[in-house]
């Protein structure tokens, strides 16, 4: 193999310039970042470590046999890589996407000669494998507020919107904590410094709401610092959680200047400029997808800080941990396929009955 290698590079000599813009399109279209990471341990079906190697395929991926449920498998199978056959376009937009940039579809359309729907399918197949990372606080203060988005029906299709200005007239008349807002929920850890941004409901915020965020054994001996929401204290009381709160209007406490919001605040101005901005908008379909996009920035920055602060050298390797993230994540695929039905079900339980139609055809269809 090392003599085949050398005797390569020896023959690269002799190629003219077309040729070997032809060899590296080729490479480009038979590796991906993901192949350093191409060895399981484990079945994506059945959970059972009792692999077989069996061979490899026309991608010369290293395929396996389970010898629990008897399926042919690779580090794709069931994971959110899987049906992704462009390879070199698949690594132009990864590249891009761990370069941290927020680039428009239609600018990674021209750069990676794929359709704006591909991105954007692939887009959010990499936001479902980051959500599948669980936040919790554990003793330390958080930082608790909420801010809301109106109902956006953005990309959806069969609205029955019969007068488009009476619409538009309607949409700006919507004011204050109308039930037509879908509620943002901003938390972050003042040592941790981990920050959770998550949809979570529609309407004025009820004991019911908090109870869907703050599920058993997401906190543990904390104090949550927020506005003297009637219920927000309701349910901290009820739940025997340590709560500081402040008037609203005064923006921190009068006498305790420690009792204040000023952090998830900015984070909640960020996050807006982020949507309306920078992506010029979201669908509340994919407002939670989003909100894993602008966590993993602030995760990234979060690591780099410490990294500098501790005086080293930056050796943080975003690709490989993202690799990693990705190839052993086994939900992110369900996930993304049932982006659909999980909004209908949002708009449903939120009181919304229409709710259209997507014209995205990769999603799993109602029985």
């Amino acid at each position: 193999m090392k003599r085949t290698l050398q005797k390569l590079k020896k023959d690269l000599d002799l190629l003219t310039v077309g040729e070997r813009k032809e060899l590296i399109n080729h490479l480009k279209g038979h590796y991906s970042i993901f192949n350093e990471f191409a060895d399981i341990t484990s079945c994506p079906h059945c959970s059972s470590k009792d692999l077989a190697k069996n061979g490899k395929n026309q991608k010369g991926h290293q395929k396996y046999t389970c010898r629990g449920c008897k399926k042919h498998i690779t580090f794709k199978t069931k994971r959110v890589l899987s049906g992704i056959h462009d390879v070199n376009a698949w690594n132009g937009f990864l590249e891009d996407f761990l370069n941290l940039n927020i680039t428009p579809l239609r600018e990674l359309k021209q750069k990676l000669g794929i359709s704006e729907q591909t991105c954007h399918n692939w887009r959010h197949r990499l936001l479902s494998a980051l959500e599948s990372k669980e936040i919790k606080f554990k003793d330390e203060s958080v930082e608790f507020d909420e801010s809301w988005f109106l109902i956006s029906n953005k990309g959806r299709q069969e609205m029955k919107i019969t007068n488009q200005i009476t619409y538009r007239h309607w949409r700006k008349s919507r004011v204050g904590d109308d039930p037509h807002y879908a509620k943002v929920l901003f938390a972050y850890g003042r040592t941790s410094r981990t920050l959770e941004v998550h949809k979570n409901h529609m309407g004025h915020t009820a004991k019911k709401d908090l109870e869907k965020y703050f599920i058993p054994g997401k906190v543990e001996n904390i104090t949550v610092i927020s506005d003297k929401h009637k219920s927000y204290a309701a349910f901290f009381e009820e739940n025997k959680i340590e709560h500081k709160s402040f008037v609203a209007s005064h923006h921190r406490h009068w006498e305790d200047r420690s009792i204040h919001v000023q952090s998830v605040n900015a984070f909640t101005r960020d996050f807006k400029d982020f949507v309306n901005k920078r992506l010029h908008g979201v669908s509340t379909k994919y407002l939670g997808q989003y909100a894993n996009w602008f966590m993993f920035l602030h995760d990234v920055k979060i690591q780099v800080d410490k990294k500098l602060a501790a005086g080293d050298k930056i050796r943080f390797n975003i690709t490989d941990n993202i690799c990693k993230t990705i190839v052993n994540d086994n939900v992110g695929l369900e996930k993304y396929r049932r982006l659909e039905l999980n909004f209908q079900g949002f708009l449903k339980e939120n009181g919304r009955t229409i709710h259209g139609r997507c014209r995205n055809h990769y999603y799993a269809k109602a029985a």
